[in-house]
Formats: structure tokens, C-alpha cells, sequence
């Protein structure tokens, strides 16, 4: 991949309209800490709490590499998410994300404490040389033409990714993904692969101790949430709005999998398919009824 193409990809636009909270979690960062320890005194000033179900003892300190693997069906988990992370505090952190979604473009705006957060993954639906071009990331294939790598470019670029993400966990890092790969039900839907790659990618020592934590909100309200950090910016105090985040089964990789399981052996999709069935089965009682 050419090295000018790479970067005008994967440098998406920051958004055209910033919130004016946005601003204020720069400003914050600046004496909290971070973006995640600003993202919790917004949260606080909103009167938004985030509930957690479940122990989090076991990678809520800094310097405890985990994987967060989680559900993308009310497209803004990652505000409330940085909320509980903030309040920890964990600002060692980084989301896996298409690097022109919504969210990833929120962390560009936010200056140079956010630029790094995103590990960029770019979906096949977007490579230069497919055939079908029919689908969801059609817009964006129009505004990006002419700089749209080919698919083999697409899968390095996404190795690349998930060799970071695997770097970041085993040096101590949070890793967050969405494996269903976009605003879906994680209960509902099939997982990409990339969790299982990433589990391939650590050392044996690394297994051990890597914590994977599945995690699930219950359904809430993205809207309320903007509203309430827009009244906070003129000092209107909202009425307290509370989310929910459930957590599934954690543990180490082995733990999660199995010492038995000969993870060496198994497939990214295998992995996969394993973690998954690990998540629906807390979760299918409460995934929402479509």
C-alpha cells in the first residue's frame, strides 16, 4: 500500500459540528488526567450514572491488559463506557473501530489526547478492486474515491491493527471491540474474526494473564445522553438518567477458552465462535426481541 494512501485512509475527517462538550473534555483532560477521567466528571455534571452488574476488580487498575468485548446496538456505548473506565481511573486505552465511524471521528476531535485511542479497521465492503459495491459503506466509497485501497491492501492494514491491539493487551493496555462489526446485536448476529486473531497473535504467557471481559448496556437512550451533556454545558441540571452495563464471563484467555483447548491449534474463527457462544449465553435473555 502506498504510503500517501495509507495515511489519507485511515486520517478520517473529524465531525463537522462539535458538541460544545467536546471541548470542555479537552479542557478537562488537562487536570483530570485523560479523556475517560473527563468523560466521568461530564457524565457526573449530566447527572448520568452508569451502573456496573458484575466484578471488576480483576482489570480495573492500570497496567491490567484486557480485552473488552462488547455490544454495538445503541451506536454510543463508548461514551458511557469511558465513564466507568474514567472512574477507575484507565486511561490506557484504545477502541477498534472503522476509522470513519462516528465514534473514531468523536476521538479525532478531541485533539491529540484522542487521536491515538482508535486502532482504525476498514471493512472489505470498501476495497477499491470489489465487484459489488451495493452495500452499507457505499457513500463513503463515493467521497474516498481514488484513494481506496485493494482488498489485500485492506487486510494488512486490519493485520496491522489487530497486531497493535495484540501489542497494546500483552503490555498492559484495554482494548475495546464491537465483533459483530457494526451497530448490531452481538447476541443476534455472527462475530468477525479479528478477537480470534488478536488471541492468536499473544505469547502463551500473555493468555494467562490477559483479562477478556464480555460486556453488555442495556438498552438506553443516545439521544438523552446528548441532551443531558448539552444542558450541562449551560448549567442546567437534567433529571438523572442511569444506563446499565452488564458484565458477562471474564477471565483469563485460558480461562475463558479452556487450558485444554489447544488454542495454538484452533482457527481465529474457531476462537471466535467460542467466545461467542460465551456471551449469548448470559446475554440472550436480554438481547431485545426484533
Amino acid at each position: 500500500m502506498a504510503h500517501n494512501s495509507y495515511y489519507k485512509y485511515t486520517l478520517y475527517p473529524p465531525l463537522r459540528r462539535e458538541p460544545a462538550y467536546l471541548r470542555q473534555a479537552v479542557h478537562l483532560a488537562r487536570s483530570t488526567g485523560g479523556i475517560a477521567s473527563a468523560t466521568t466528571v461530564l457524565f457526573r455534571r449530566a447527572n448520568i450514572t452508569v451502573h456496573v452488574v458484575g466484578d471488576v476488580s480483576g482489570w480495573n487498575q492500570a497496567s491490567a491488559g484486557t480485552l473488552l468485548i462488547g455490544d454495538h446496538r445503541d451506536r454510543f456505548e463508548v461514551g458511557p463506557l469511558l465513564a466507568v473506565l474514567g472512574g477507575f481511573p484507565r486511561e490506557d486505552i484504545h477502541f477498534i473501530q472503522k476509522p470513519f465511524s462516528k465514534n473514531a471521528r468523536l476521538f479525532r476531535s478531541l485533539g491529540s489526547r484522542g487521536e491515538d485511542i482508535p486502532l482504525p479497521v476498514i471493512p472489505q465492503t470498501l476495497a477499491g478492486d470489489r465487484s459489488n459495491v451495493f452495500n452499507r459503506d457505499l457513500w463513503w466509497r463515493m467521497l474516498l474515491r481514488g484513494g481506496l485501497p485493494t482488498a489485500a491492501d485492506l487486510r494488512a492494514l486490519n493485520m496491522e491493527s489487530l497486531d497493535r491491539a495484540a501489542r497494546a493487551v500483552s503490555d498492559g493496555r484495554l482494548v475495546s471491540l464491537y465483533p459483530a462489526g457494526g451497530c448490531m446485536d452481538a447476541a443476534k448476529k455472527p462475530w468477525q474474526r479479528g478477537i480470534g486473531r488478536i488471541i492468536k497473535l499473544l505469547s502463551h504467557e500473555a493468555r494467562e494473564r490477559v483479562q477478556v471481559v464480555l460486556f453488555r448496556f442495556d438498552d438506553f437512550s443516545t439521544l438523552k445522553i446528548s441532551r443531558s451533556l448539552r444542558q450541562q454545558e449551560r448549567g442546567i441540571r437534567s433529571e438523572p438518567y442511569a444506563v446499565t452495563l452488564r458484565l458477562g464471563a471474564q477471565g483469563s484467555v485460558y480461562d475463558l477458552l479452556g487450558e485444554e483447548a489447544p488454542i495454538d491449534y484452533l482457527s481465529a474463527e474457531e476462537i471466535t465462535v467460542r467466545l461467542r457462544q460465551r456471551f449469548v449465553e448470559p446475554f440472550r435473555s436480554t438481547a431485545p426481541v426484533v
